[in-house]
Parts: C-alpha cells; structure tokens; sequence
C-alpha cells in the first residue's frame, strides 16, 4: 500500500487507473461555495462563528475527505 510509480504509455488517450467516475466527487464542495449568496446568513451560529463562516470551514475538511477517500481508492 505505499508509493507506486507511474505507468508510461505511448498513446495519450490510453487511461493509465481505468475509470475515473468518483472524480465528480469533486463536484459537491465547488457547488456548494460557489454562490455564496445561498449561505450568506448570521444565523445559526456554531460557538458564535457565523453560519458564513463555519459552513465554509466544514468545507475544507469535507473536501480534504474526499480528496483523501479518492486517493485511498484510486484504481492502480
């Protein structure tokens, strides 16, 4: 389970992982900051963090959470 080389091919079209499907994982945390006119409140508040505030900071750990389950389970 540790570090594996890449795979160099001579066609550029060739997929060296097979199936990239999971990729569109990435999709959820761009749509979800994008607008911030959707989350611009005060309210609720999370130990007095602004909900502006705190919804964006879950998701740094949220997207840190499927970069990491992604490269976990990236075919080899």
């Amino acid at each position: 389970m540790g570090w594996r080389p890449s795979i160099v091919t001579t066609d550029p079209n060739e997929r060296v992982n097979g199936s990239r499907k999971a990729y569109w994982l990435f999709l959820f945390p761009f749509v979800a900051v994008v607008f911030p006119n959707l989350y611009n409140f005060w309210e609720p508040t999370f130990f007095g963090i602004p909900f502006f505030y705190w919804y964006q900071f879950l998701w740094v750990f949220l997207t840190a959470g499927i970069t990491y389950y992604l490269f976990r389970h990236e075919e080899a």
